[in-house]
């Protein structure tokens, strides 16, 4: 299930990429998936990436955006 989860997010990405707060909230699955199976790295580049469109939008930390960066820093802290 792992290797259709990863084709799945290479051909959601570039879909969902124009909608940034939507795009945030994939790159935190994103990086989930990729915690998951192993890549720290690639887990670590989708939390950058999220926090870094988070930061673009200003969200508030009661957003969805915000909560969803939360909860991928926490878990890949764990």
């Amino acid at each position: 299930q792992l290797d259709e989860a990863q084709t799945l997010l290479k051909t959601g990405e570039p879909l969902i990429a124009s909608y940034p707060s939507e795009h945030a909230k994939f790159l935190c699955k994103k990086g989930q998936v990729c915690h998951l199976s192993g890549d720290a790295q690639g887990a670590r580049a989708a939390l950058k990436q999220a926090q870094d469109l988070a930061a673009e939008l200003s969200v508030n930390e009661d957003s969805e955006v915000a909560q969803q960066v939360a909860v991928l820093s926490k878990r890949l802290k764990e």
